[in-house]
C-alpha cells in the first residue's frame, strides 16, 4: 500500500508488484497511511485536506478504469523523471 503526491492510494500485490487497486484519497497528496490496529483489512489515509478516510472492503468489486490507471501512473512517472533530472542538473 502506498500514498502518492497525486492524491491517490495504490494497493499492490507484494509478490508480483502488480497494481490491484487505485483509489482517490485526497485532492492533493496522500502522505499518511495507517492500518487498523486489530482489523486486518481496514486502512486510514490522510493528506493535505483536513479529512481522514477510512477504507474497508465491502465485498463488492469496484469498477477500475484501465485508461484512468494508465493516465495517473504515467503522470506520476513523468513527475519522478522531471524531479530526478532537476536533482542531476
Amino acid at each position: 500500500v502506498s500514498g502518492s503526491d497525486c492524491g491517490h492510494v495504490f494497493i499492490w500485490e507484494a509478490a508480483s508488484g502488480r497494481l490491484l487497486r487505485l483509489m482517490h484519497g485526497d485532492r492533493w497528496v496522500v502522505n499518511c497511511l495507517e492500518p487498523h490496529p486489530w482489523q486486518p483489512l481496514v486502512l486510514a489515509t490522510s493528506g493535505i485536506e483536513e479529512t481522514v478516510k477510512v477504507w474497508a472492503p465491502t465485498g463488492e468489486p469496484l469498477p477500475q478504469d484501465p485508461a484512468e490507471v494508465t493516465r495517473i501512473t504515467g503522470l506520476n512517472q513523468s513527475r519522478r523523471q522531471r524531479a530526478q533530472r532537476g536533482r542531476q542538473g
